[in-house]
């Protein structure tokens, strides 16, 4: 190739070399402004958006539900804790309490206690005092965006006044010809009543629960000689009364007479 010629084939290879680096150059902060541009505004995004641990405005925030209260809510322990559960929704979100409130007979509730909403949806309280009788408590979500509804109320009736118990028959210390029998009387409603007599084989116990007019009748085996016969009433809180009655089993002797007849008698 003539030297002059080679010179301008070097020259146009150095220019397109030149505009191809520079149309690359170009694209590539094209594409890298987009991605930024892209990135800048999913930012810009997120960050004017309403934080996590809140919930939208004018929407109501779901209901916790408190469990059923065991046994009826009857108790003789002055402080219960309570349980639940939480909406899904609120589950590990921070800033969710779960609040707790008494609630007088006059509908006025009073907060009683705040628990974080955790990573389950269940919950538990600390232990709660309660007052002589009925304790209802209702339980709401609360949020930075406010109180949700109050769920449906759980009643815990405290009674720690054992129960009356009175036995109308049989007599204390009365005898009893038969081998069992049938102890009359009257106690709380819907209390259990239970017997048993430990002198009788096995001294196994039996129970009933009377009803609205605390009324009982039960059958107890007898032995020969002394029964201490345990009756004890528990009240529907279980506070217990126990009364003893004291019977004498007495189911006649067995005689043998013997007699001689000496026209009978062989002395042989």
């Amino acid at each position: 190739i003539p030297k002059p010629i080679g010179i301008v084939l070097a020259g146009l290879c150095l220019v397109f070399a030149f505009l191809t680096f520079s149309v690359g150059a170009g694209l590539l902060s094209g594409v890298a402004g987009q991605l930024g541009g892209a990135i800048n505004g999913a930012i810009s995004k997120v960050s004017s958006q309403a934080p996590a641990t809140m919930a939208p405005s004018g929407v109501a925030l779901d209901t916790p539900v408190l469990d059923v209260a065991p046994n009826q809510g009857f108790t003789n322990q002055k402080q219960v804790q309570l349980t639940g559960s939480v909406p899904g929704a609120a589950v590990g979100k921070g800033g969710y309490l779960v609040r707790i409130f008494s609630v007088a007979t006059d509908g006025k509730k009073s907060p009683v206690a705040d628990i974080p909403v955790g990573l389950v949806s269940r919950f538990q309280s600390q232990a709660l005092n309660l007052v002589e009788g009925p304790n209802a408590f209702v339980a709401a979500l609360v949020s930075a965006s406010g109180e949700g509804t109050s769920s449906s109320a759980v009643v815990y009736t405290l009674d720690t006044t054992p129960p009356q118990l009175a036995i109308s028959s049989p007599a204390n210390n009365s005898k009893q010809t038969s081998s069992s029998v049938h102890v009359t009387g009257k106690t709380d409603p819907n209390a259990t009543v239970t017997i048993r007599n430990p002198q009788a084989p096995g001294g196994n116990p039996s129970s009933q629960v009377v009803g609205g007019d605390g009324r009982f009748d039960l059958t107890v085996s007898l032995v020969a000689g002394d029964n201490q016969i345990v009756v004890t009433a528990t009240d529907q809180a279980g506070n217990p009364t126990t009364k003893t009655l004291t019977l004498k089993g007495n189911f006649g002797q067995l005689g043998v007479t013997l007699t001689a007849n000496p026209d009978k008698i062989d002395i042989t």
